[in-house]
């Protein structure tokens, strides 16, 4: 609906008078009844002001404006250059009341109040915010942190909110959402907050956790004072609150229900709805918005436009408004792309694109070095993933598990176009296991066993949070305190290799996580570090104890298969987390001997095999966890009939043998087809025999 639409509104049905734009000076309002009596009370159907746009008609009970309204057309949610959706963003402008989120009505509109406490909730950033890594060519950074510092000071008055709201009882309302509105903003300023970004996805993330911010506020104040309104209405109705954003609605029950509220209302409605005893206040044309970005977005330096994806097509309503509430993920973001070593469009444009890809051949050159191996995967080229390696420094493969790898659905065509990230959550135990120079291994150990304190609790407390990928691992694995930023070019044709490029990138992604080491040689120091209670020498780690290393890689190859099997559930049953979160948590806990590997984090490891690395299938460390296992994939989309129910100690050997490794099987390609790469699977504990 154009505004050109609005020319009509001085039609002779309804003209009395001018009509008069919103913001047009008049001494005093003429009250119009137009052929007849009036019952003497102002309702919901009468307006202060109407708006004739054939073949409707829009008026308001409370307001002295009528919002264009952009709802009967299928427009596109699409983030603009803002980070914002444009006209249809219920954020930014007045929209159609839906019953699903009843809450948009009382959205705080922008008056550009410099003093206003959320007003940061309305900035845009702009290039000069965005701070690149230094002597970089990737094009990720950070905010400006006094504009990060603004956005802080908003998470904080958001902890005050929830403070009052409980106060209030509010949250025991059955079906609030208000701590998972909370839990959702968190993990957007985490990512605007701990992890390096293009300059795009700062825009973008920045625009959502300011709609988050919007949205809980407005939450908050329609259950703590709209909603007791409309369910117990005094007389005389309280004053509009035009700090609201209001809706426009085709009900007359909701326009009645808001107006006896306060909230902002416009009634759409037929023009012979409009009658003899209807009171009409003044007649306006639509106000178009001046503060709305239209434009997509484009490269700060390249100029060449980049448009956020579109995210729903059509009319007002229900979809229009969960589609505007889309949090991105970070397989969807740039940055992410960049360091998982997925190939995706370069900011730096072809010259940064053709390093990239001699950066890719010199590492496929590097990684067809032989390393020294036993059984499947011996030999030179890049190593298989799909064969569980057989290697005297990793752990005993568990065949019922390497099995499942060998035997699944390798067919590239089967992996979904929408998947999970297809990072790793920890490094590789095979990584270890192929370094060739002691050196290196001594560089590998002691730097996973520094950051592995603080990255534990970081994947335990939020592993849906992006995950590096290999290169990034292997980058930060083979890092030094030292080399981590390359020093300052003393010379104009100074070269920064991709490597240092790669190696400073994955300190920055790692950095909050890693103490000062200043010049030493390891993220650990020089001396000593770490790991289950126990201190090592770092000079013991060149040729570490064959137990130390394997128990190392053993618990590596179990937190692996922990969090990414937490995570694939998460991806594919969102519905259940969100439903009955505290039920998933246990039916996923239930899989493991413990919540935790090992019982606590610095516990001794187990002495032997238990939950879903067990070998023998039989045992009671291993059927019940397999159930439990299986009891969980059983809610999986396309998983197979019988997958619920328990396998019994009575089955033969072959038909228990069967039963599991199908299970086994179905874990190994549901996570494959939702990430594009095999996982990483649990091995047997050190010390036991090999398979």
């Amino acid at each position: 609906m154009d505004a050109t639409a609005a020319s009509s509104a001085s039609a002779p049905k309804f003209s009395v008078g001018v009509p008069r734009r919103h913001g047009d000076a008049q001494d005093s309002l003429q009250l119009i009844r137009p052929g007849g009596a009036h019952r003497g009370e102002f309702d919901a159907h009468d307006a202060r002001v109407l708006c004739h746009i054939p073949p409707r008609v829009i008026t308001s009970p409370n307001n002295d404006w009528v919002p264009q309204p952009f709802l009967f057309e299928d427009a596109p949610v699409q983030a603009r250059a803002d980070g914002r959706l444009g006209t249809v963003d219920s954020f930014q402008w007045p929209q159609l009341y839906t019953a699903g989120y009843p809450w948009v009505v009382a959205v705080k509109r922008n008056f550009n109040f410099a003093d206003e406490p959320l007003a940061a909730v309305w900035y845009t950033p702009s290039y000069d915010d965005f701070v690149q890594i230094q002597n970089s060519a990737l094009p990720i950074g950070s905010l400006q942190p006094h504009k990060l510092d603004a956005l802080a000071k908003l998470m904080d008055l958001v902890k005050v909110r929830v403070n009052a709201y409980k106060n209030g009882k509010h949250h025991l309302r059955a079906g609030d959402q208000s701590i998972k509105m909370v839990q959702s903003l968190r993990v957007t300023f985490n990512h605007l907050d701990r992890f390096p970004l293009t300059y795009r996805d700062i825009v973008a993330s920045v625009a959502e956790f300011q709609r988050g911010v919007l949205e809980f506020h407005a939450y908050c104040d329609y259950y703590a004072f709209i909603l007791p309104r409309i369910e117990r209405p005094q007389f005389p109705f309280p004053a509009v609150n035009t700090q609201w954003m209001g809706a426009f609605t085709e009900s007359v029950q909701v326009a009645e229900a808001l107006f006896r509220a306060g909230v902002p209302v416009w009634y759409v409605r037929p023009e012979a709805s409009v009658t003899s005893s209807t009171i009409i206040e003044a007649i306006v044309t639509p106000t178009q918005p001046d503060h709305i970005v239209l434009g997509a977005f484009c490269d700060p330096i390249k100029k060449f436009a980049k448009p956020f994806p579109v995210r729903y097509v059509g009319p007002a309503g229900v979809e229009r408004e969960t589609a505007s509430r889309h949090f991105n993920t970070e397989s969807e973001m740039e940055a992410y792309k960049i360091l998982v070593g997925e190939d995706a469009p370069s900011e730096g444009g072809p010259s940064m694109a053709k390093e990239h890809r001699k950066g890719r051949r010199k590492d496929r050159a590097e990684s067809s070095r032989p390393y020294p191996s036993q059984g499947s995967g011996s030999g030179s080229g890049p190593r298989n993933k799909w064969v569980d390696l057989d290697h005297q420094l990793l752990p005993p493969r568990h065949v019922t598990w390497s099995t499942a790898l060998d035997r699944a659905t390798k067919d590239e065509k089967v992996v979904k176009s929408q998947r999970m990230n297809a990072g790793y959550r920890f490094p590789e135990p095979a990584v270890f296991a192929v370094v060739l120079a002691s050196d290196s291994r001594k560089r590998y150990l002691a730097n996973w066993l520094a950051l592995r304190p603080l990255w534990l609790g970081r994947i335990a407390n939020q592993p849906h949070l992006p995950v590096p990928g290999p290169k990034v691992w292997r980058a930060f694995l083979n890092s030094t305190p030292a080399a981590a930023t390359p020093s300052t070019a003393t010379s104009s044709t100074a070269v920064v290799t991709l490597s240092m490029e790669r190696k400073s990138a994955a300190v920055q992604f790692f950095g909050e996580h890693l103490a000062d080491m200043g010049t030493a040689s390891t993220w650990a120091g020089d001396i000593s570090v770490n790991f289950r209670g126990n201190t090592i020498k770092l000079a013991t780690l060149a040729d570490p104890p064959l137990q130390l290393i394997q128990g190392i890689l053993w618990e590596l190859a179990e937190l692996s298969f922990r969090y990414d099997l937490l995570a694939l559930d998460k991806f594919l049953v969102p519905r259940l987390w969100a439903d009955s979160p505290h039920e998933r948590q246990v039916a996923y806990d239930s899989v493991f001997p413990s919540e935790v590997v090992g019982g606590t984090w610095d516990a001794p490891l187990p002495t032997e095999s238990v939950g879903l690395c067990h070998s023998d299938i039989r045992a009671d460390q291993f059927l019940p966890f397999v159930n439990a296992f299986r009891t969980l994939m059983s809610h999986w989309p396309s998983a197979p009939a019988l997958m619920g129910q328990p396998l019994l100690e009575p089955l033969a050997d072959t038909t228990l043998n069967n039963k599991v490794g199908e299970a086994l099987r179905f874990y190994v390609e549901s996570f494959f087809i939702n990430t594009g790469r095999p996982p990483v699977v649990p091995r047997r504990m050190p010390g036991t025999a090999r398979a």
